[in-house]
């Protein structure tokens, strides 16, 4: 009498839900003899199961509660599954932080987010008032610099007398046309790094004319205002040159003067390079009779 082969395995059996009759023990999966296996030449990680008709591994999750998967997370907290994900936030990165900025100050170190609080700097008690902003400045007895704001102030320039204008850029003649206008001359200068050198000379050759001519031609009480559109570069380059040529001063020695008096005196570049060689090329054109005192207060002068 042949004996069964499979004899001597155990069957695994699922836990079935529509029986009654099975007891909690008779539901847990029994696993199989080592020995039966070795003789029949399975391995214990793979057993034919008669009930389900195929090769059944032992090592599975959902045979064998006690063999955790190390892929498998473990369950969660059943009180964190109705919990809300946190919200999200943008990190910033830590350079716009700015500790111990005066203006800014320090982030808190529990806040999530690093931004510095946009405050306004409040002056400490006792401390001097910051000084207004300065849109004219005497650099000379009659000569006055500043800014396009000043030279649109209908009261500046009464309260100052000025009766003479030079606006170094484009066209800024506020009050041409108008009674009691000023005398207004325009050089129409770049505020630009390329500026050509031989045109810049013109240019201030021609600043120069006018300049004389009004300290010469006007009366004692009446000043010149010469101004750009911020008072920085082009006003302060034409001022430079008139101060080179009739104080005979170098140009860092006229710099010095200047910024003395006009703080924000800044010109750029292209209008540094060419009064480098402003005072030879005024010494040709003295030479050649272009001089200020020759055809001072010539065809610029527009008086309307």
């Amino acid at each position: 009498m042949l004996q069964h082969p499979f004899a001597d395995i155990a069957v695994v059996t699922r836990p079935s839900t529509m029986s009654p009759s099975l007891s909690p023990a008779d539901e847990r999966p029994s696993v199989p003899s080592l020995a039966a296996a070795r003789r029949w030449g399975n391995s214990p990680s793979a057993v034919h199961s008669p009930s389900l008709g195929r090769a059944t591994s032992t090592n599975s999750p959902r045979l064998s509660p006690r063999v955790m998967s190390p892929r498998l997370s473990p369950r969660p907290d059943s009180a964190a599954i109705g919990a809300r994900p946190a919200p999200w936030r943008l990190q910033l990165p830590s350079p716009l932080a700015l500790p111990g900025s005066p203006r800014y100050g320090s982030p808190r170190d529990d806040s999530p987010r690093s931004t510095p609080p946009m405050t306004t700097p409040r002056r400490a008690v006792g401390a001097p008032a910051a000084p207004p902003r300065r849109n004219m400045t005497r650099v000379r007895p009659r000569i006055l610099l500043g800014n396009d704001i000043a030279a649109r102030s209908r009261e500046l320039l009464h309260a100052h007398n000025v009766s003479h204008v030079l606006n170094c850029g484009r066209t800024a003649e506020h009050f041409r046309g108008e009674p009691d206008s000023p005398v207004y001359l325009s050089l129409g200068l770049r505020d630009d790094v390329a500026i050509n050198g031989d045109e810049l000379h013109e240019q201030l050759l021609k600043a120069v004319r006018f300049i004389d001519g009004f300290l010469k031609g006007g009366t004692d009480d009446t000043s010149v205002l010469v101004h750009c559109r911020e008072g920085i570069s082009r006003s302060c380059g034409v001022m430079l040159a008139y101060l080179m040529v009739t104080e005979d001063l170098e140009l860092s020695a006229a710099m010095d003067e200047l910024r003395s008096l006009h703080q924000k005196c800044d010109p750029n570049l292209g209008i540094l390079m060419a009064l480098q060689d402003w005072k030879e090329w005024h010494r040709a054109a003295a030479a050649a009779g272009r001089t200020a005192e020759s055809d001072s207060g010539g065809p610029e002068l527009m008086a309307m």
